[in-house]
């Protein structure tokens, strides 16, 4: 098993409904609206980590490649606690989003900054044009602003 980077999905699908979204296209996408949760992902993550005959480190783990941690609240607790159990154990994390960053993952990041790469991703600055793209609000653009505060400066 290679060191990494590996990948996580806290959920198959998404609650966002982006209309450029490219994984709807896959055979293995759930039909839109329909968001299946990974429920017991912290716990399975811990214990194989946890796992003494475990032969190989981990140094980065990529959050969102194909769905969003930063949904409902059901999802944000997953996502929260298997990032935790990632920053814990001195494991990079990395993900995109296009929702909005809680205050609680904020100071996990704060705390873990040399370890966390962050992405806020935004479409367009023209609220109709976000608007019709992905029914997200623009409220991402003050996240981005807030994500600043956790990024390690150089």
């Amino acid at each position: 098993m290679p060191a990494g980077p590996y990948t996580i999905n806290v959920t198959r699908g998404c609650e966002f409904g982006c209309v450029y979204c490219y994984v709807r296209g896959y055979p293995y996408a759930p039909a839109a609206g329909r968001v299946y949760l990974c429920r017991n992902l912290p716990e399975k993550l811990a214990a194989e980590l946890d796992n003494p005959r475990r032969r190989t480190s981990v140094r980065c783990v990529v959050f969102n490649t194909a769905s969003d941690s930063f949904q409902s609240p059901e999802i944000l607790d997953v996502a929260y606690r298997s990032m935790r159990a990632l920053l814990e154990r001195g494991i990079g994390i990395s993900f995109l989003t296009k929702g909005t960053v809680p205050r609680r993952f904020i100071e996990l990041f704060r705390r873990n900054a040399a370890n966390v790469s962050a992405r806020i991703g935004l479409v367009s600055l023209n609220a109709g044009s976000a608007t019709c793209l992905n029914p997200v609000p623009l409220r991402r653009r003050s996240a981005c602003a807030t994500s600043k505060t956790w990024e390690p400066r150089a």
